[in-house]
Order: structure tokens, then C-alpha cells, then sequence
């Protein structure tokens, strides 16, 4: 999912504590391959990053399964923004708030360039719909394939949901 400019509206449906985990968080890098292709090199939280094999300073991020409103979809949110990071970890150990998967985030994006803000605001608490859950239950989503660099969304070999 592509945080696009105007409100961005989602429910977050992962955690780090899911086995196997449906949020995962870690550091990226971007270099360049072979063919002058820019990819992503993520590490995993905790482990030693060379940022000298880098084009810029690796950046800590933050990647879940989301419901993504605007498509109707389940979809995979990685954020590198210390300012979105920031809230959604004050909501999470805010005792009002709490567990993000219990309300909706809205991700507000104005401006363009080194001009870009985004503004993350939690919408009132309510159970997320049958549809949502469902479509959760079914999705096939392996996250810790970000840190190899493999599709996340490919199906997991010997037809269980579970790649462990």
C-alpha cells in the first residue's frame, strides 16, 4: 500500500506477537542492482546494518497487514516515517487507545518532495466487520519475506498457511 496524498484510511490488523508475525519491523537500506534497479535491503530488528553498502541512510520501518479502505483490500503498509512510527506506537501504549487493531487509523498526507507531512489520527473504537475478518483469515501473507527479498504474497509451499 502506497500512502497517497489526502486521508489514507486503514485498520491495522497485524502484530509482532503473531506467529508467524503479521507486523514485523526492522531497518532498510537502497542500493542499486545489476541492472540499475533500485531495491529495497531490509534487516531485521536488532541485527548489525552496514550503511556504507547504501545510497542514503538506512531508515528503521515498520511493515503490517492492513485493511485498506480505499481499495477494499487486505494490503501490506510499510512505513520509514519516524513521525507515523512515533504515533502509532503512543497509541498503541496509550491506555485509551491501546491496541491499534481495535479502531481504525486515518493517515493524512499533504504536500510533495522534503515538503511532505503526514498527520495520523485514530478514529473511534468499533469491532472491525465480518468482511474484514474474513478476508484477513484467508490472506496468505508471509512478511518475513520482505527480509529476503522474496513476494510476500506468494503462496507458501506444502499448502499451509503457516511457513514454520
Amino acid at each position: 500500500m502506497k500512502l497517497t496524498p489526502g486521508e489514507n484510511r486503514i485498520r491495522i490488523l497485524g502484530s509482532m506477537n503473531d506467529t508467524p508475525p503479521t507486523a514485523i519491523r526492522g531497518m532498510v537500506g537502497w542500493g542499486t542492482d545489476s541492472e540499475g534497479n533500485r531495491k529495497p535491503d531490509r534487516t531485521q530488528a536488532g541485527e548489525k546494518v552496514d550503511a556504507s553498502k547504501y545510497e542514503e541512510k538506512p531508515k528503521e520501518f515498520f511493515a503490517m497487514i492492513v485493511w485498506n479502505y480505499a481499495s477494499e483490500q487486505i494490503s501490506i503498509l510499510e512505513v520509514t516515517q519516524a513521525s507515523i512510527i512515533g504515533e502509532i506506537v503512543s497509541l498503541a501504549n496509550d491506555e485509551d487507545w491501546g491496541d491499534p487493531k481495535e479502531y481504525d487509523i486515518s493517515i493524512v498526507k499533504t504536500g510533495e518532495g522534503m515538503e511532505t507531512r503526514y498527520n495520523t489520527v485514530p478514529k473511534p473504537k468499533k469491532a472491525s466487520t465480518k468482511e474484514i475478518q474474513q478476508a484477513f483469515a484467508d490472506a496468505e501473507i508471509n512478511l518475513n519475506a520482505l527480509f529476503s527479498g522474496d513476494d510476500p504474497f506468494a503462496p507458501v509451499s506444502g499448502g499451509g498457511k503457516d511457513p514454520y
